[in-house]
């Protein structure tokens, strides 16, 4: 009897795990994705109003309508989504996702968002699609210049951190419009020249998505406690820039 008890306890036990996990893979994707599938005309209702598409050249595109259109009007056919990994910002009412969508001719998309959960019905406010493609690098190629924008924040020199890891038309979501370009964002981070000011990065999810495209989401520690996403391209040099960063 004590080892039917036993056994007994060890499934519940698995069971409740297996759910955890279970839970822990539900995305808002979710309802995204099944829009998409079965009511592409709505689709705009799975987003934000002032919802943001970045491109991989640094321009971008905003309203709810006009990323619903822009799906609508692409070759790609997505069938499946899945969360690749999840991180929540600093705002609780954010989350930001990595996810892979695989689409009917075989090619496979990879998405950074972040999903706007202050509603009762969550919302997509931010995305950057690229399908996944070419020899992949290593996520380890990003740790020396990871290291080197923890030099030069904590050594304050905001202009040479920003001038130096930044690619020119880098972008910078936060809590205000969109940030575009070096000189734009060097007074944003203006705060990193108190002395007082320290901070360390340490990635959760590193995802090479092309030859010259790195996709990441990481957690802040220090004057900072909240996470951070960001996408890095391999410049011509040969060097990696940030092309967008994003703290909520």
């Amino acid at each position: 009897m004590p080892r039917i008890r036993l056994a007994l306890a060890l499934a519940l036990f698995a069971l409740s795990i297996s759910s955890l996990i279970a839970q822990d893979q539900q995305s808002p994707g979710d309802a995204w994705m099944e829009a998409y599938t079965q009511n592409p005309d709505q689709l705009q209702q799975q987003y934000f109003p002032a919802a943001i598409r970045m491109f991989l050249n640094g321009t971008y595109v905003q309203g709810a309508y006009t990323l619903g259109v822009i799906w609508q009007q692409s070759d790609w056919k997505l069938q499946e989504r899945m969360v690749l990994h999840q991180a929540q910002p600093h705002v609780e009412d954010y989350l930001y996702e990595i996810a892979e969508y695989s689409s009917s001719s075989g090619t496979k998309i990879a998405e950074l968002c972040i999903w706007n959960l202050k509603d009762e019905k969550p919302l997509k406010e931010f995305e950057f699609i690229v399908p996944i493609s070419g020899t992949l690098p290593k996520a380890e190629v990003l740790d020396p210049y990871r290291e080197k924008w923890m030099e030069l924040c904590n050594a304050h020199k905001v202009s040479e951190l920003v001038n130096t890891l930044y690619a020119p038309q880098t972008l910078y979501y936060n809590h205000r419009p969109m940030v575009k370009g070096r000189k734009a964002l060097i007074p944003v981070y203006g705060y990193m020249e108190s002395p007082q000011y320290s901070l360390q990065l340490t990635p959760l999810a590193v995802v090479p998505v092309r030859s010259d495209l790195i996709l990441e989401l990481g957690q802040c520690s220090g004057s900072y406690p909240g996470k951070y996403m960001l996408v890095w391209q391999c410049n011509e040099k040969g060097t990696w820039e940030i092309i967008l960063d994003s703290n909520i």
